[in-house]
């Protein structure tokens, strides 16, 4: 079976997360987690990625970015560098060879502001505590951007806070964050919710509203029928995709 064309939105909010190589541990070293966490900060600055928030766990790490609205630079494009800068970097450090990863990066793109959002960045921040041993609290997990939600000195800033005051703006910066702190150290959704979210996170790569996902489903749909793929080189394809997808990209504008 061939792989599931790589899509790009403009503008769009993605998560990212990618499984070390044969499903090891081989992210359990804070000097490794730091070194992943600073190039991807070095390409996001130069790039105009914006990193809304993260958790890296010692087999794999989580992202959440919004993109440029640039239809020339991809989510492809990003991961690229960041991929082979690391690969780079520990191979050399540890006079290893061969890939890091298992494999290319899982993209879910998610809609701003939805119900969706604010599962998928719960979810990211609540890694530490739903892994099977060494569970630490989100809060007191120096890895994910949860930690450094109330610190104004964050060595990792994040942009999360914006979208959470965007979607509460009846709310005060405080009551906001309460709000959003008290969902995370939730100890579950209502069943219904957590089977419908990992339904979408897991079966497509759309997340949020009906619409939304319908939206992408007729757009992805159609460009297997009519998007030239044969002599193509994968950065002109993803390209095309981008200009397919700005109806979408809409959405993230506002």
């Amino acid at each position: 079976m061939g792989r599931r064309r790589r899509i790009h939105i403009p503008g769009g909010i993605c998560h990212i997360t990618q499984q070390c190589h044969s499903k090891s541990y081989a992210f359990a070293n804070d000097n490794i987690k730091k070194t992943y966490l600073e190039l991807a900060y070095q390409i996001a600055e130069k790039d105009q990625v914006e990193i809304i928030c993260f958790c890296l766990q010692d087999s794999h790490p989580h992202l959440v970015l919004k993109m440029p609205r640039n239809q020339e630079y991809t989510i492809s494009q990003f991961m690229h560098k960041l991929n082979s800068r690391f690969g780079r970097w520990f191979n050399k450090t540890f006079r290893s060879k061969g890939t890091f990863w298992a494999g290319r990066f899982s993209c879910t793109w998610v809609e701003p502001g939805s119900t969706e959002f604010f599962q998928l960045t719960r979810y990211v921040d609540r890694n530490p505590i739903e892994r099977k041993t060494n569970r630490v609290k989100p809060e007191d997990y120096k890895w994910g951007s949860f930690h450094y939600l109330l610190k104004s000195d964050a060595p990792y800033p994040v942009t999360f806070l914006s979208y959470l005051l965007q979607a509460h703006p009846d709310k005060t910066k405080e009551q906001a964050l309460q709000w959003y702190q008290k969902l995370v150290k939730e100890d579950d959704l209502d069943s219904k919710k957590r089977q419908s979210f990992f339904s979408q996170l897991l079966s497509f790569p759309f997340l949020g509203s009906e619409s939304f996902e319908q939206k992408g489903r007729e757009i992805y749909r159609l460009s297997l029928k009519k998007l030239q793929t044969r002599g193509i080189s994968w950065i002109k394809l993803v390209r095309d995709y981008s200009k397919l997808f700005l109806p979408m990209a809409q959405l993230a504008y506002t």
